[in-house]
């Protein structure tokens, strides 16, 4: 035999128990259990069970919709990372810059080949997702010198870097814009970078500008 326990608050079950004698039974148990088996009772929740079958019925189709939906959003926003990865990540294998080979077929630019095209990277103005590893990735090549600044790291081909100290301790004004003048890109935009974060100084007694940065 199971047992049910109902709390009721004092109105609730002095209106309960009037009911009962109203109804003729001495015990509210009793009175409850005929409520509970009666028809009527069991022909609402009947009712009940229908119409709950009937909302259900209507609510599943959107809910597959719905599901569909959140689905190919997925999808969507996947493909999506996807396509940014393939944009936006010079990666250490290489990057979204296409080059010819020999044979005239259009192949993806290394790291390395960009930067023996520009010269000078900024580690601070890479839009990949890891600079970082750009930037670890020419040290280890050895094909760059690589100089730490306020700002952030400066990739600079070695040959390029050379020419440019011999450029630079060349010449003789003092004045940051009139040297600068004196240089052409991407020389200029270095000179002006390494000067602003203090690694570049104009030497009074050797009449000359002076790079104090070294490989690191």
């Amino acid at each position: 035999m199971k047992t049910i326990i109902l709390k009721l608050s004092d109105d609730e079950y002095r209106k309960l128990e009037e009911d009962a004698r109203k109804e003729g039974f001495v015990l509210i148990s009793d009175y409850i259990r005929h409520i509970l088996l009666s028809d009527s009772v069991q022909d609402n929740l009947q009712s009940y069970q229908k119409i709950e079958r009937k909302v259900q019925d209507m609510i599943n189709p959107f809910t597959q919709q719905i599901d569909d939906l959140k689905r190919r959003l997925a999808d969507a926003i996947e493909r999506i990372d996807e396509m940014e990865e393939l944009v936006k990540k010079p990666s250490i294998e290489g990057t979204t810059e296409k080059k010819k080979d020999e044979e005239g077929q259009t192949k993806k630019k290394t790291i390395v080949d960009i930067l023996k095209e520009r010269k000078v990277l900024y580690e601070n103005e890479m839009k990949a997702r890891d600079p970082s590893a750009i930037i670890n990735k020419l040290r280890s090549t050895g094909i760059a010198r690589i100089i730490s600044t306020t700002k952030g790291r400066i990739a600079i081909e070695n040959e390029f870097f050379d020419m440019f100290i011999r450029h630079t301790s060349s010449i003789k004004s003092k004045d940051v814009e009139e040297a600068a003048s004196q240089l052409q890109e991407p020389e200029r935009k270095l000179f002006k970078t390494l000067v602003g974060v203090g690694l570049i100084y104009y030497d009074n007694e050797k009449n000359s500008w002076i790079v104090v940065t070294g490989k690191t």
